[in-house]
């Protein structure tokens, strides 16, 4: 089963959200705290949407955080996932529930397009199988003589 949390449930979840947030993202710690400040808000005020994916006996088992963008030329709406993550190892076939069920909010959303961004290789395996084409590099320079 697949639900969307009102704000009002997002204290509810908020230390899952934070553990997803960082197993995804990467998070550096010098940076969470101002990250997860804002990510809070954008929850609490519906500007991000968390859902959340319940197995058996409605044990939570994958949080999902989307935030809808508008391109300020085109003025079209674009569905960004910024937070995938399963608690468990699970088959692409249920990744590709998950999609379709991302794709139903998106269209209702009035969005022309989903993207996400990842770090993770499995993640790219994935979201290539399930039809994401790539659209855009990054590419770091890092100047930290540490790192």
């Amino acid at each position: 089963m697949r639900i969307k949390l009102i704000p009002s449930q997002i204290p509810q979840f908020w230390e899952v959200i934070k553990y997803a947030s960082r197993k995804t993202r990467g998070t550096q710690s010098e940076n969470q705290s101002s990250y997860f400040t804002s990510l809070l808000e954008d929850l609490l005020t519906e500007h991000a949407q968390c859902f959340v994916r319940l197995g058996e006996e409605r044990k939570l088992e994958a949080i999902l955080i989307t935030k809808v963008s508008i391109d300020q030329t085109s003025m079209k709406k674009s569905l960004f996932i910024d937070c995938l993550y399963s608690f468990r190892p699970v088959s692409e076939t249920v990744w590709k529930t998950d999609l379709e069920f991302v794709k139903q909010f998106a269209i209702k959303q009035k969005c022309i397009s989903i993207t996400t961004q990842s770090m993770i290789p499995r993640v790219f395996e994935l979201v290539l199988g399930l039809g994401f084409k790539e659209g855009l590099r990054i590419f770091e320079l890092n100047l930290n003589k540490e790192d």
